[in-house]
């Protein structure tokens, strides 16, 4: 089987994007793209691994994200430990990888003259690692050393609670880091060998037709798909198919809840959840980016505008807070003043007001072309990232995007779905909400630890009233809505530009004003 290209001039460009792409397939069925640029600084590469921490087993949590340290400790190519990071470091370059809950990324920089001998050292983690025994342990303890980094940061800690709050035989209902108990002590006290372990995970997920490389250089095409060839094919390609998990890590047993959590800062804030189906794979259409403009907007007749008028909030923003294959999670969080924090009850069904009134009067269609005339412009005009920042983006979008359209397909609308949209949106009820509320007054009442992180934590399920009462304010029956008056949806912007034609004027040969000069 030859290589096949998949997709070259085919593939939709911004305007001012003067670099030159290819899509291939190569015959393991590595999917790799090849980006040249004879303007870049630096050269960069990533890749992108179709599997990540909820594939953990049980009795050794954090093992997806021990193999991504362990990758760094020489291969039989280059056997000496970190060899690879002392090569792009005497090079000016740099690398990272993170462990996402359905992927894993490796990713580097490194300057033009050097590319080829990086490349080559980061296609052998792939290929031939060596995951020696004289390492284990220390990066083991590398582990648990990143994992106590983290116990003080309130976005980790409020993360890891949230996880902890789905039902417990849902693979996101874990402890995605790992740490010297749960790598080291839990597998030992259970008679496993955690390195053979993580051998296994890799030899079973490490599959070619699982992952996508970016290759970003100042190279031709044809020379940058040489080295793709070269350098990759040998990654062993085991058919594996993509890892799929229940649609549902939030049931009704997990849902209708207060969350009270302490914070490490002085921190107030409320936060929605509400279970969704996964929207992914809809980025032609983008269903949850249409909500979440129409629950986050600031314009006047608001959600946050309502809330200013009465001084309780400060800041809105809504978001697929989790988007998975499988399931999505979407969010509201209200950065709260402390006479919102008082009035909380009141501010969750302003939420639900407003929720309602679009459920009632509809979503018009002028609102989905405004998003589709502002991407289009942002696409247009689209400003080059960092070698290393736009590998990442696209390598981490291949496994979803066709492969003409992975450069636009986080800014274009290409089609029209309000029906998506609505279906999203009937979700957005208290029926189906975890509530979060922020704060260091719950310090005292703070009856729970989170198993991980101890965050302090108390949680309690709606009270009869509270849950009566947003769903009246949902529904538009509430006599006593508090916010009847102060919601209304968002009027379109005349000012959104759809025509970028530069057009003739008559210029006088003279300036019409006086150049250089100065005030006198």
């Amino acid at each position: 089987m030859s290589v096949k290209v998949v997709a070259e001039k085919d593939i939709l460009v911004p305007d001012v994007d003067k670099r030159q792409y290819r899509y291939l397939t190569l015959p393991n069925k590595l999917n790799v793209l090849v980006v040249s640029d004879d303007s870049a600084d630096k050269c960069a590469a990533c890749c992108c691994v179709e599997v990540g921490s909820m594939q953990d087993p049980a009795e050794a949590q954090g093992l997806a994200h021990f193999l991504e340290h362990m990758l760094f400790m020489g291969t039989e190519k280059y056997p000496e430990e970190n060899e690879y990071s002392a090569y792009l470091n005497s090079h000016g370059g740099y690398s990272n990888a993170y462990t996402d809950s359905e992927q894993t990324v490796y990713y580097f920089d490194v300057l033009n003259d050097h590319f080829e001998g990086a490349l080559d050292r980061f296609a052998s983690f792939f290929t031939c690692p060596l995951f020696t025994e004289s390492s284990t342990d220390r990066e083991i303890n590398a582990v648990d050393s990143e994992n106590s980094k983290n116990l003080q940061s309130d976005v980790w800690r409020k993360y890891q609670l949230f996880k902890s709050m789905a039902r417990p035989d849902h693979p996101i209902n874990s402890f995605s880091t790992g740490n010297k108990e749960t790598l080291g002590d839990a597998p030992k006290a259970a008679g496993s060998n955690i390195r053979d372990m993580m051998i296994a995970f890799y030899k079973k997920y490490y599959s070619a037709n699982l992952m996508s490389v970016v290759i970003y250089g100042n190279s031709s095409l044809d020379e940058l798909q040489k080295w793709a060839v070269e350098k990759f094919s040998g990654i062993p390609n085991h058919d594996f198919p993509r890892c799929t998990y229940p649609s549902d890590p939030f049931r009704v047993e997990q849902l209708q809840k207060v969350v009270e959590i302490v914070p490490v800062r002085d921190t107030r804030n409320v936060e929605l959840y509400f279970p969704m189906p996964p929207t992914e794979s809809l980025y032609r259409s983008k269903p949850e980016k249409l909500l979440a403009h129409l629950i986050g907007h600031e314009s006047d007749g608001s959600i946050l505008a309502a809330l200013k008028k009465r001084m309780w909030a400060n800041e809105l923003s809504s978001y697929m807070y989790r988007s998975s294959h499988d399931f999505g999670v979407f969010g509201v969080e209200i950065k709260l003043t402390e006479e919102g924090l008082i009035h909380v009850q009141d501010v969750i069904a302003a939420v639900f007001a407003y929720v309602g009134l679009l459920q009632r009067q509809g979503i018009d269609d002028w609102v989905w072309d405004e998003l589709k005339d502002t991407g289009a412009m942002k696409f247009r005009f689209k400003d080059k990232s960092e070698p290393s920042d736009d590998a990442v983006s696209l390598a981490t979008t291949m496994a979803v995007m066709a492969p003409t359209e992975i450069l636009a397909g986080h800014d274009l609308f290409f089609e029209k779905n309000l029906e998506k949209t609505r279906e999203l949106l009937a979700n957005v009820n208290p029926d189906n909400a975890l509530v979060f509320l922020v704060h260091k007054g719950v310090a005292e009442k703070a009856d729970k630890r989170e198993r991980w992180y101890t965050t302090p934590y108390t949680e309690r399920a709606f009270t009869t009233e509270e849950r009566a009462h947003w769903q009246r304010v949902l529904s538009g029956n509430d006599d006593d809505n508090l916010w009847s008056t102060d919601l209304h949806l968002p009027q379109p912007n005349p000012f959104v530009p759809t025509d970028f034609t530069i057009k003739g004027s008559d210029v006088a040969t003279e300036a019409k004003f006086p150049l250089g000069g100065g005030c006198h």
